[in-house]
């Protein structure tokens, strides 16, 4: 903990061990070995200057004074059993050269393969695309089940903590505003901060009256919440509005490829597509969501709108202006 900070409470361990106060090197005992830890960004938390295998394998051989044979055998066994399928290419690999979701995977192997009682994971999807997301929380709760160890899960995103989780616990400028069972929380959320939190995630239904924001909820007193909340079902006019605006955006058979191969001249012999055959409008007012994985064209339709990289073929009408 850092010199100027202050702090007050207790965090005991087991019913037994107060951990606020524990010395440095009982701690240093406890962390991995029997709570281990997984960080929202793999790519800032693994070591960019040792592969893999090693980082996980010198987990191993710290805490089980496990030899370099035994420490790599076992880092494998652990990166099949978190999905990797490739053992040996991930035990080499360094954290730049692997996906987000392989370096996450890689994460969990090291939090996991000493056997902790308890794992925290801060924000382990937020990097993640969709798919991937559903992947990694599929397996931690796999993993879980197997290995039975007790997890706290700290998430912005509700959508995860009701998927993953059993209890919730949530906080408001440092402090519990309200806890309880995942259902009942979330379903009928007593606090106003809460209240908003709810509220205020974009539904799957498109309507197109105002989002909510949590000052909506902290700013009113439970009547005047109320009568907000009914004024928002009161504005789908908009829809009408936003149907009849001037387009702004529109864009026309949009193509968009890079150079993947060349010869030992330099010359181009194979293509990446990147993107193909896009088209759309956007109106004033209106908000197109751009939805895909990894590698699915989303940033480079986004920098060709503005020529930050070159079509292929195809237009782009801003204001009705062509830009080709």
């Amino acid at each position: 903990m850092p010199a100027s900070a202050i702090a007050q409470g207790e965090l005991i361990w087991k019913g037994e061990e107060n951990l606020a106060i524990a010395a440095e090197e009982r701690l240093r005992t406890l962390r991995a070995r029997h709570i281990g830890m997984i960080f929202q960004e793999p790519l800032s938390s693994l070591n960019p200057l040792m592969v893999c295998g090693e980082q996980v394998a010198e987990t191993l051989r710290l805490h089980f004074n496990k030899n370099a044979q035994l420490a790599e055998e076992e880092t494998k066994e652990w990166f099949l059993k978190v999905g990797l399928r490739e053992p040996d290419r991930i035990y080499q690999s360094f954290p730049h050269q692997l996906s987000g979701g392989q370096r996450q995977r890689v994460m969990i192997a090291m939090a996991l393969c000493t056997g902790p009682e308890l794992l925290i994971a801060d924000e382990p999807t937020t990097a993640l695309d969709v798919t991937v997301q559903k992947e990694i929380l599929d397996l931690i709760k796999r993993l879980q089940a197997e290995l039975g160890i007790a997890i706290l899960f700290i998430s912005h995103d509700l959508g995860v903590i009701r998927e993953v989780t059993d209890e919730v616990l949530v906080m408001w400028k440092g402090q519990v505003v309200e806890q309880g069972q995942v259902p009942a929380v979330l379903d009928n959320p007593q606090h106003p901060y809460t209240r908003g939190l709810v509220a205020c995630r974009p539904g799957v239904a498109g309507d197109r009256h105002r989002l909510p924001t949590v000052p909506d909820f902290l700013e009113r007193s439970p009547e005047e919440i109320e009568e907000f909340l009914a004024g928002l079902q009161h504005q789908d006019e908009s829809k009408e509005a936003v149907a009849e605006a001037p387009v702004v955006l529109s864009a026309q058979q949009v193509y968009v490829r890079y150079p993947k191969r060349r010869n030992w001249l330099g010359q181009i012999k194979e293509y990446h597509q990147a993107v193909k055959d896009v088209s759309f409008q956007l109106r004033r007012g209106e908000c197109l969501g751009i939805v895909g994985e990894s590698g699915s064209g989303k940033t480079t339709l986004g920098k060709s709108i503005v020529q930050l990289v070159p079509l292929q073929s195809g237009s782009f009408f801003f204001n009705e202006i062509s830009q080709h």
